[in-house]
């Protein structure tokens, strides 16, 4: 017979449990969303036309499509809508995060160099992935070196006349100023000389068959064009100023929270930005790589061996065919790390400190003792401990060689007796520390052997 029979008890657990921050949510921004609010989830796509003002034809919902078009897909991506009256993107992206902060990573419809600065600037701010995408020739035409912010080119979009007159700033120095010599040739190498004049500025005919390009470098200092004009004569050039493309600047500025994906048709319709976030959501942090990752929906790029390395040396990550199969090439944010350690950092901060936060909620009082500190290591051991089966720490291992520990982890607790009485009396445990082994990824292999008869 069951005690159930005769005593019936019945237990309410009343442990909190603490809200987990969640990294697999995909934020899509842009400006066509209809609803009330900055930011709506969506599981499916049908829901997602109805609420967009151009239906199936907005880039929200071909974004989104890409997303979910993966296999496996993400359980949902979140829409955030840029209003009119914003001043720009960092204004949206504060709305839409204050409104609702339940996402982690982010793209946006524009492909325009401006917002793509301002969306790389306000993940660093906030401690959250982006993946941008580029259509832009200097990443894989030119070099790491000469893609760069100190190096810049003007061009012409029409030949110099009699007549015309160029002026600009170099660096908030005027340079002296050019007037039409004979023909646009010579007018074109006199802008050279005027250019190459200038202290600290080295100046050349660039890459262009009708002499309409220069190349303005100001050597260990980032460069700036202002005041760039054409005017006299009958008629008018008008000059245009190309800097680093964003490959190069996020590289330049070492930006760790946001990747650049090279296709030459970022802007018709192919989102290499949207697959790759779509793909690497789906993983727990710490169990997979960026690399080599097959995209649905995202076309592949052909590339010289030349093009591939000038991508690659700036960080650029690219889609390409690699013994018949479509890969991602390398699965790096611009700093040069990999989007998968990035997640896995943010992964177990945010795991240590729910940890302790529930240990600190969850009992009557965790003591300033040595039982007390214990706690919160075995808290914080936990995490680290469910990193390893992850695959984000490498397991407990030593160097045979060197005997020094190359896996697994350390924790570091104060002991009661060195612990500050102010701190004791603040309630406050500090110089806990950790140290854990990333277990890393194999990209590359090189296999060296001999065969004999």
């Amino acid at each position: 017979m069951s005690l159930d029979e005769i005593v019936q008890v019945t237990i309410d657990r009343e442990t909190q449990s603490v809200s987990r921050a969640g990294f697999g949510t995909i934020l899509i921004v842009g400006p066509n969303a209809s609803f009330a609010g900055r930011l709506q989830y969506y599981t499916d796509l049908s829901s997602l036309a109805l609420d967009l003002t151009g239906g199936v034809n907005d880039p929200e919902y071909k974004m989104a499509e890409v997303v979910f078009g993966q296999s496996p897909r993400p359980e949902r991506v979140a829409i955030g809508r840029i209003d009119g009256g914003d001043a720009n993107l960092i204004e949206s992206l504060n709305a839409i995060v204050l409104e609702q902060p339940d996402f982690y990573m982010v793209c946006i419809t524009s492909n325009q160099e401006a917002d793509q600065d301002l969306l790389a600037a306000w993940v660093l701010s906030n401690e959250r992935i982006a993946a941008i995408r580029s259509d832009d020739l200097a990443i894989i035409n030119e070099t790491d070196a000469n893609d760069s912010l100190t190096k810049c080119v003007i061009a012409f979009d029409a030949d110099l006349i009699t007549g015309n007159l160029i002026d600009m700033d170099v660096n908030s120095v005027s340079m002296p100023q050019v007037a039409f010599n004979t023909d646009h040739d010579t007018t074109m190498d006199d802008l050279v000389t005027a250019l190459d004049g200038m202290t600290g500025v080295d100046a050349e005919l660039y890459g262009d068959a009708d002499n309409r390009k220069v190349r303005i470098s100001s050597p260990g200092v980032n460069i700036l064009i202002e005041n760039a004009l054409v005017t006299g004569g009958v008629s008018q050039a008008n000059i245009t100023i190309k800097y680093a493309s964003i490959g190069a600047e996020l590289k330049d500025e070492s930006n760790d929270r946001a990747g650049v994906f090279y296709h030459s048709e970022s802007a018709s319709s192919v989102y290499p930005d949207a697959g790759f976030l779509g793909t690497i959501a789906t993983y727990t942090p710490g169990s997979y790589t960026g690399a080599y990752k097959q995209l649905s929906n995202v076309s592949v790029i052909d590339l010289t061996p030349t093009q591939s390395k000038n991508a690659h040396d700036k960080n650029v990550n690219t889609y390409q065919e690699i013994g018949g199969v479509n890969v991602t090439r390398y699965g790096t944010v611009a700093e040069g790390e990999y989007y998968d350690i990035m997640v896995g950092i943010d992964w177990t901060k945010a795991r240590i400190q729910e940890s302790i936060y529930s240990l600190l909620v969850n009992q009557p009082k965790v003591p300033y003792t040595e039982e007390g500190i214990a706690s919160v290591e075995s808290a914080i051991a936990t995490v680290l401990d469910i990193g390893i089966a992850n695959g984000l720490f490498s397991p407990h291992a030593f160097d045979p060689t060197s005997k020094e520990r190359i896996g697994g982890y350390f924790i570091e607790v104060p002991a009661l007796s060195s612990i500050p009485t102010q701190d004791k009396a603040d309630r406050f445990l500090q110089n806990v520390k950790f140290t854990a082994w990333l277990a890393g990824a194999i990209h590359k292999v090189k296999v060296e052997g001999t065969v004999t008869l």
